[in-house]
């Protein structure tokens, strides 16, 4: 959690600590920490998208005893990306073309720093919609780098395929969202999710079950485990 990534954006650990503890009182060392972030994701999707996406995901990860914040940084997608760093990224993860610009419909929701995207408003040019980039400045200028806008001002709490018409708009925050825009190819998928919301609905669903199946290929590491506390490995 430690890499730059994750420290500026994931929260509500907590909740997953909480679920764990209670499910090492029914059945201890059989769910792992792994399984239980998958499945909180699943259900947060199901939630914020009110019901229009609901999947089945499967369980059986194990959690590994080694965990690098360098690689966090190395290896996760970030703002300032290009369409082909991104591409590079979800590959490396076994993922396609198609699921990086399904997944990237994530930013549909949520809050996002300014420090990460004032490398887009004025006086730097940038294809973001003049109004929005004049606005997202003059918040960002008197709250400062640190403060945070929501990434869809038309869906906030929605997770929804408003994302999609917000590339095709230019009213999205991150230079790896405006990224989507800058092919034909990428703009096709866009405006094909844009324009029909089930079909994105369908992928997002197909694309987060393949997520949740990444499995760490890196050799050398210990043999992973079912944790009795997701803040730490098993110390026996």
């Amino acid at each position: 959690m430690f890499g730059l990534p994750n420290i500026n954006s994931l929260r509500g650990f907590q909740v997953i600590d909480d679920a764990k503890a209670e499910l090492e009182k029914a059945c201890p060392r059989t769910v792992s920490c792994a399984d239980i972030v998958a499945f909180a994701a699943r259900d947060a999707t199901r939630n914020l998208s009110y019901g229009a996406i609901d999947f089945q995901m499967p369980a059986g990860r194990l959690d590994g005893r080694v965990s690098l914040k360098e690689e966090a940084e190395k290896n996760l997608p970030g703002p300032f990306d290009s369409l082909d760093d991104l591409q590079k990224s979800f590959a490396a993860q076994g993922l396609g073309f198609n699921d990086m610009v399904t997944l990237s419909g994530a930013h549909s929701i949520g809050v996002a720093r300014c420090r990460f995207f004032t490398n887009r408003l004025p006086p730097n040019p940038s294809d973001m919609d003049r109004d929005l980039a004049r606005s997202l400045k003059a918040t960002c200028d008197q709250n400062g780098l640190d403060s945070k806008v929501v990434q869809d001002p038309v869906t906030p709490v929605a997770l929804d395929n408003q994302y999609y018409k917000n590339v095709h708009n230019g009213k999205v925050l991150f230079t790896s969202d405006a990224a989507l825009n800058s092919t034909d190819d990428a703009r096709k998928v866009v405006d094909g999710f844009a324009n029909n919301a089930v079909d994105w609905y369908r992928a997002f669903a197909d694309a987060m079950v393949k997520m949740g199946n990444i499995r760490d290929r890196t050799i050398n590491r210990p043999k992973p485990e079912i944790r009795e506390k997701c803040f730490i490995y098993n110390t026996y």
